[in-house]
């Protein structure tokens, strides 16, 4: 119950229960910042490494995710009573951009594939009329 307040009416108490309270937030706060760190190293060593990009380009992405997750949860605060609604709004945005990504890059591979026909027919009239 670390997100719990104390509001006791006594200063002392108070001021022990919210210096117990940051010294664990920065604890979290130092503990995900190293993990990163390490994340991004690890990243440098798989680029550097001899390792097929088939493996290097999900894998960096991957770790990529991982440190969006600690950015956000810890010093975005979305660990903290209170902010479940802007988090949950935050995974709503991201589904609708994910989905509206991936249908934009279908249209477009769909309209890569129509221009390339249209090109062909174009290309196989001016055979036909002796322009090629």
């Amino acid at each position: 119950m670390a997100n719990q307040q104390s509001n006791s009416g006594n200063p002392s108490v108070d001021y022990e229960y919210r210096r117990k309270k940051n010294a664990e937030d920065m604890r979290m706060q130092v503990t995900s910042f190293m993990l990163m760190i390490f994340l991004t190293l690890v990243a440098f060593i798989a680029v550097a490494g001899d390792f097929d990009k088939y493996f290097v380009v999900p894998f960096i992405l991957l770790l990529a995710v991982v440190q969006l997750i600690f950015q956000l949860y810890y010093f975005m605060h979305m660990s903290h009573k209170g902010h479940e609604a802007p988090a949950l709004f935050f995974v709503l945005w991201c589904t609708c951009c994910i989905y509206h990504s991936i249908s934009i890059c279908n249209d477009c591979l769909d309209l890569k594939k129509k221009v390339s026909r249209l090109a062909g027919f174009f290309v196989v009239l001016g055979y036909l009329e002796g322009r090629v």
